[in-house]
């Protein structure tokens, strides 16, 4: 009965080891691709497609709650209005 408990319990560890390295492989593969592809990406990208329709005190509203919320590092391509 012992030999048993001790068999299951080192399946557990042992799963739940694997779980722990592979959740951590995705999770630094995936820092560092992001930054990668930051690096490669152009980090200053200018507003294109921008309609006359649009209101400046809204395209200010919008760059002003895009660079608050990514802290300077987003940027905006294109602003489409429906």
């Amino acid at each position: 009965m012992e030999a048993n408990i001790e068999t299951s319990f080192r399946l557990i560890l042992i799963g739940m080891s694997t779980v722990f390295v592979i959740l951590l492989l995705v999770v630094l593969s995936s820092k560092v691709l992001i930054n990668v592809v930051n690096r490669i990406v152009s980090k200053k990208t200018k507003l294109v497609n921008l309609p006359d329709k649009i209101d400046p005190s809204m395209v200010a509203a919008i760059v002003t709650s895009v660079h608050t919320v990514t802290q300077g590092k987003g940027a905006i391509i294109s602003i489409e209005k429906e």
